[in-house]
């Protein structure tokens, strides 16, 4: 699950990127400003981005010709709305990708954030305490693992349908082993009971449990 999310929320951040650049492509306004002003104002941008961000200058004097290129695209909700009705579709068409995109990451990004933080804590070893809801928010609280939580339950498996003379061997499978061969554990001896196969007593635990069942 949260490896769909993932996909979906990087398709929704492609399709937002891909909106904003075609529409600055398809809509925007290339301004182009000249003057020893405008090269003292870039200059001094330029100086303060390498003090930290903060006043580099408190002046700044350019002297030669400075050029600053600025391009903006501007849509407003009733330019999208004159676009569809007039069926200019490639007009409308940046602006209707990047809105499906933004509204794609507002929507998947906190499920997301939900279906990842699951698998984060309980991979610390941390599990869920308990949940509780204040107004419109939910507090969670986790903690350690104890030796009191309940981690296996005894568990006994009946096979209906199948002839117990043709079983030939039974065995439980480790989806955690690296190998086929290493998965297949010790051989599991089913009793008949009532016309069904009836295993031993088998300890279950959070991990689905798999039982193989060779056919003579």
């Amino acid at each position: 699950m949260g490896t769909l999310l993932l996909i979906l929320l990087g398709i929704d951040v492609g399709l937002l990127i891909l909106g904003i650049v075609w529409s600055a492509i398809r809509h925007g306004r290339t301004t182009v400003r000249t003057g020893a002003d405008v090269g003292a104002e870039v200059y001094s941008e330029m100086a303060s981005m390498h003090s930290g961000g903060g006043p580099a200058y408190e002046k700044v004097w350019f002297k030669g010709e400075g050029v600053a290129v600025d391009r903006e695209a501007a849509i407003s909700y009733k330019q999208l709305k004159a676009f569809l009705r007039e069926g200019s579709w490639v007009d409308a068409a940046p602006v209707v990708v990047a809105l499906v995109g933004l509204l794609g990451l507002i929507l998947i990004g906190p499920l997301c954030l939900i279906a990842l933080w699951y698998p984060v804590e309980a991979f610390r070893g941390r599990v869920l305490d308990n949940r509780k809801r204040i107004g419109e928010h939910y507090y969670e609280a986790w903690r350690a693992i104890s030796p009191d939580d309940v981690v296996a339950v005894p568990t006994q498996v009946r096979i209906a349908g199948i002839e117990p003379a043709r079983v030939q061997r039974a065995s439980d499978y480790d989806l955690l082993a690296t190998s086929t061969k290493a998965a297949i554990g010790d051989a599991i001896e089913f009793i008949e009971a009532e016309g069904t196969l009836l295993s031993p007593e088998l300890s279950v635990g959070p991990m689905p449990a798999v039982l193989v069942v060779d056919l003579k």
